[in-house]
């Protein structure tokens, strides 16, 4: 993923409601989750379309619980960014409405 200095001292970055379609493994079924971040920055930001293709195309029909998917999206991030403070929180519709969260 390419990454830029941030020369404008941007503190902060919210990811809102980024669409992704999992297959959870327990159910068997796919489900649909909504992943939201918030990234306290340090000296790089992320390429927006390299995230973009990341939530689309690495993530999208992957074999992932709600749980394993907080966990590989915080698990990108904090590699891409390594930021000071990360939240990720997937919300889930596979049963009934399911928020799963890591921080750091």
């Amino acid at each position: 993923m390419k990454t830029y200095s941030n020369d404008n001292g941007i503190t902060r970055m919210r990811f809102l409601d980024v669409p992704v379609t999992v297959f959870c493994p327990l159910g068997p079924n796919y489900y649909r989750a909504s992943v939201s971040c918030e990234i306290e920055l340090n000296d790089t930001i992320a390429d927006f379309l390299d995230l973009e293709a990341y939530f689309k195309q690495e993530l999208n029909g992957k074999h992932l619980t709600s749980e394993q998917l907080c966990d590989e999206v915080f698990q990108k991030l904090t590699s891409v960014y390594e930021p000071e403070h990360l939240r990720v929180v997937v919300r889930s519709d596979s049963h009934f409405p399911i928020e799963t969260i890591k921080e750091s």
